[in-house]
Formats: structure tokens, sequence, C-alpha cells
């Protein structure tokens, strides 16, 4: 167990460490390639030609529809914009089998199809050891709020759903708002939405109200890191309610690194700090990494 936490923790450490480089390298070079320190060329650039031009705001590029700090994203894609990516989880200390036997792969897409309304994360989630066996999801988000509280706030509904082909049914349908507000340019709280989780298959249809939340930091302009968790579920019907810290406390802990504009990457890792008797924390510690890319920004 201890083996497999050096292991993760110098993976993160790793990652984290090569795509800040990366992000930097970015930083300190032209969008071709070449130092951004060289003297500009007056009869290939207008504006270190003109100084009134240079002066001028409208002359500058426009800014990204999608900044590279997670923190100042809106919550839906742009009109147009896509991302594509790929998460790979697994348990560090599985009981039976090692580790990936098995791991999950999820593969994934989303679309803005309006500034404010997307199709969020279309994917195909299956194990490792039988592809064939895995849950087809997709889910719709529209703006409700966006600027709000003096810019700090943003309300998204969100609604998601899918089939299983390993238990040839209908998933749940997860209803909610997706929410963040910024306490300051730096920090937010967020409910990710699902908060309403109704059965759709099965004799007994369990309905719970979920109270998700998650605490972000963005760390360094290209850095942001995220704390998840849940404090519980209430009964609504067929189902029991659990709170957090007396029958279940989840955390997950990640960081993302905009490595380049169209790309992020992350990692964490995540448990449940009071499982069961006798299950230990540690038994549950699980990994994820994964990787987004964005077009038509």
């Amino acid at each position: 167990m201890r083996t497999s936490f050096r292991v993760l923790a110098a993976g993160l450490t790793s990652l984290l460490t090569v795509g800040t480089a990366l992000a930097e390298d970015e930083g300190t070079e032209g969008g071709d390639g070449t130092d951004a320190a060289a003297p500009a060329d007056p009869a290939g650039d207008p504006a270190a030609a003109d100084p009134a031009a240079a002066a001028d705001p409208a002359m500058d590029a426009p800014a990204s529809r999608y900044p590279r700090g997670v923190i100042d994203r809106v919550l839906t894609y742009p009109k147009g914009m896509f991302v594509v990516g790929a998460d790979v989880s697994t348990l560090l200390n599985p009981p039976v089998g090692g580790v990936f036997d098995p791991g999950f792969i999820r593969v994934l897409g989303g679309y803005g199809i309006t500034d404010d309304f997307e199709l969020n994360f279309a994917h195909y989630a299956f194990p490792t050891d039988d592809a064939g066996k895995g849950s087809i999801d997709g889910g719709l988000g529209f703006k409700l709020l966006r600027g709000a509280a003096g810019g700090k706030l943003e309300v998204i509904a969100r609604a998601q759903t899918g089939y299983s082909l390993a238990a040839e049914q209908l998933n749940p349908l997860g209803l909610g708002v997706h929410v963040q507000y910024n306490i300051t340019p730096k920090i937010a709280v967020i409910t990710p939405g699902g908060q309403l989780s109704i059965a759709l298959a099965g004799d007994v249809k369990p309905i719970t109200f979920n109270l998700p939340v998650s605490l972000g930091f963005q760390a360094t302009p290209t850095l942001y890191v995220q704390l998840d968790t849940s404090l519980g579920s209430i009964k609504i019907k067929d189902s029991e309610s659990v709170f957090f810290g007396a029958d279940t406390t989840p955390v997950f802990v990640a960081g993302y690194l905009n490595v380049m504009p169209a790309v992020d990457v992350f990692a964490g890792i995540g448990t449940d700090l009071t499982p069961p008797d006798p299950i230990g924390a540690g038994d549950l510690l699980y990994a994820t990494v994964g990787v987004r890319y964005y077009g038509g920004m």
C-alpha cells in the first residue's frame, strides 16, 4: 500500500512538473516558436512601426473564449467549441488481482451547441478486462445564470443518463444544477450538478437527493487544484440516507494543468475516509489521470 502511494505521488509530481515546464516554455515563446524577447521587425509588425497603433486597444488580439485558468472558464462550452479526451482510473490496492486488473477507461467528447447550451461529456466508460461491457452516457447543460453577483456566480442546469451494457439496463437519470461561486479570483466553491438521482431500471427504483460539493483553487495561471466530496444523500424513495462523516467521507483531490491553451492534463487520488469495518481507507484508494483537447477555441 505504501509503495503504491509513493509511486502515485511520484507520478503526479512528475506530470505536474513537466506540464508546468511546458507551460512556462510556451509563455516565453512567440506563437511561431521564436523567442518572444527578440526585437520586433517594424516591416512585419504594423504595431511596432506605429507606437500609436500599439497603444490602441482595438489592435489587441482577441482574448480566448476559453481561458487557461480553469477557475475563469464559463461552465458551458462556447458555441462551436468541442472537447475530446480520455481518463484512466484504477484501485491502487485491489482486494483481488492487481492494479489495472481491472482498471477503467473513459473516452469522451462535448460540444457547444450555442454559447448557453452544450452537449456535455458524452462518454463510453469500460473496464480494462472487458471493453464490451461498458456504459454509454451523455448529458446536456443549459445556462441559467452567468456573471451574477458581480460576476462571481454562474448556474447551469444539467441532465445526464445512459445505458449499461454490462447490466443491460438504463443508468439512473441525474438532474440538478452546476453552480460555481468565486469567493476570490483564485478560490471557488462549486456543486457539480446531479443532485437528484432517479433510477430508471429494476423493480425497485431508488430516488435520492445528493449533496456534492467541491473547493477549487487556481494556484498559478495554468495550475488548478480541486477537492471533491459529498455531504451525503437524502432518501426520497426506496433508499437510505447517508451523511458525511457518519456513514461515508468520500474525498478526491486532483491537479489540472493547462500545458498549452488547447490541452489540459490532470491527475488525482481519492478514497473514502470512513469506510465500513473491517475495510480501511487505504483499501479504497484509487487514482485517475486524464487529458482533454479543446478545439474551436
